[in-house]
């Protein structure tokens, strides 16, 4: 396979992982470089890395894995954007809630100034307390690496065909890699833009999305959409 011909299959492969970063970005409230880097990087190495498992072990199991591939990206995805969409509503709820709390203060500061006055300070608090929880509960080791290794999936058989072609299996895999991880990078940034412009709806849709890549991929294996 030609460099351009390897490029292109490169740009395809990422294209769900793209989507995702985007999502990912959109979860951000402010762009965290090195939280965008990680999940590039992790990205770019599943796909990277898929190809050559394909290439070396799998072609054996070449009709075991068609079988039901799909079926493992579908889960997976659905499951995660299912958990993206039920966070965002409870994270809802409890602002809802902080509302609640910070609306009976302000009633009460004209009687209890001073009193009133640390109990906003603990209100505060408690209330960075919780988005700082809600931030890292979003940004989960466990989870990108399940997100990384849901959408290579597809570039295990990829190592497959790669062995039924004349190329150079590991410059293959280091442009597929190196072509993920920059449209991740990139992703994580357009989606922290427009993120931070609709915030809790984008994080909805976020999971929507994730839902919906899982189901078009199952529905593409199975016939039911060809592209």
């Amino acid at each position: 396979m030609s460099f351009l011909e390897v490029f292109i299959l490169a740009i395809g492969l990422s294209m769900d992982a793209f989507a995702i970063a985007v999502c990912k970005g959109l979860n951000m409230k402010k762009l965290n470089l090195k939280q965008g880097i990680f999940i590039a990087f992790m990205f770019g190495l599943f796909q990277c890395l898929m190809p050559i498992i394909g290439y070396f072990f799998c072609r054996p199991f070449e009709g075991y894995i068609k079988g039901f591939d799909h079926w493992i990206i579908f889960i997976l995805l659905s499951f995660i954007g299912a958990k993206m969409i039920i966070d965002c509503i409870k994270e809802l709820k409890g602002s809802n809630k902080n509302q609640d709390i910070n609306l009976n203060t302000k009633n009460e500061e004209n009687s209890l100034k001073r009193d009133n006055l640390k109990q906003k300070v603990n209100t505060d608090k408690q209330v960075a307390i919780v988005e700082k929880t809600a931030d890292n509960q979003k940004f989960s080791f466990a989870e990108i690496v399940t997100l990384a290794l849901a959408t290579s999936i597809d570039a295990l058989a990829v190592g497959i065909t790669f062995a039924m072609v004349e190329t150079s299996i590991f410059t293959s895999c280091l442009i597929i890699g190196i072509v993920t991880l920059i449209l991740c990078f990139a992703g994580v940034i357009i989606g922290n833009y427009f993120g931070s412009k609709i915030k809790s709806v984008a994080e909805i849709l976020g999971g929507c999305i994730l839902i919906l890549i899982g189901l078009k991929i199952l529905l593409e294996h199975m016939g039911v959409l060809v592209f």
